[in-house]
C-alpha cells in the first residue's frame, strides 16, 4: 500500500478526534504493521502523526475543561431557546398543511450547580457542611468498653450540643 496524501489526511484527522492508530489503519485499509513501518521510515509522516496526537491531547485536557466550564455556566445562569414543532392542520377546505409552532422556553438555573460552583470557587464563604471547633481538654473513663462522659464539664457538653443544633 502506498502512503498517499489522502491517507495521511484521513489518519491525522482521525487522530485529532482521538481515534487509536489501529482504528486509523483500519480506516485507510492498511495493517498496524504498515502504519508502524510508515511511521518509522518516514519522518514527515511521523511528524504529522505526532502533531495530530498532540492536538488531541491538548483538546482532551484543555478543551474538555473549557467545555465543562461552558456547560456549568449554562447550568448556573440558565438558558433560553426556541422549541420548534411542526403540526399538521387543515385549511377551510379540509386540505392538510404543515404549521410550524415556535415556543420560547426558559431553563432556570440549576441550584445544585450553583452550590457546586460557589463551594468550589469560594470555599471560605460557601460550604456544603458546617464546621466548628471546640477546644477543651476532656478526660473520660472507659468502663467495660463503654466510654463515660461523666467527668466532662457541663459547659463543654453545652458547647457541643449548641454546635450540633
Amino acid at each position: 500500500m502506498k502512503l498517499t496524501d489522502d491517507r495521511v489526511e484521513t489518519i491525522c484527522s482521525m487522530l485529532r478526534e482521538g481515534y487509536s492508530r489501529k482504528k486509523c489503519a483500519d480506516a485507510v485499509h492498511i495493517t498496524r504493521q504498515t502504519f508502524h513501518n510508515w511511521y518509522v521510515s518516514n519522518p514527515t509522516f511521523a511528524g504529522k502523526v505526532d502533531e495530530a496526537e498532540k492536538e488531541y491531547q491538548v483538546w482532551k485536557f484543555e478543551g474538555i475543561k473549557r467545555d465543562c466550564l461552558d456547560s456549568l455556566k449554562t447550568l448556573i445562569c440558565g438558558t433560553e431557546y426556541d422549541e420548534v414543532t411542526t403540526e399538521t392542520r387543515q385549511d377551510v377546505n379540509g386540505k392538510p398543511y404543515e404549521f410550524k409552532k415556535v415556543v420560547h422556553k426558559k431553563v432556570l438555573p440549576n441550584v445544585t450547580a450553583v452550590i457546586f460552583a460557589l463551594c468550589n470557587r469560594d470555599p471560605q464563604n460557601w460550604q456544603n457542611k458546617v464546621t466548628g471547633e471546640i477546644k477543651e481538654e476532656v478526660k473520660s473513663t472507659n468502663i467495660n468498653g463503654n466510654l463515660s462522659l461523666e467527668k466532662v464539664p457541663d459547659e463543654v457538653l453545652a458547647k457541643v450540643i449548641e454546635f450540633m443544633k
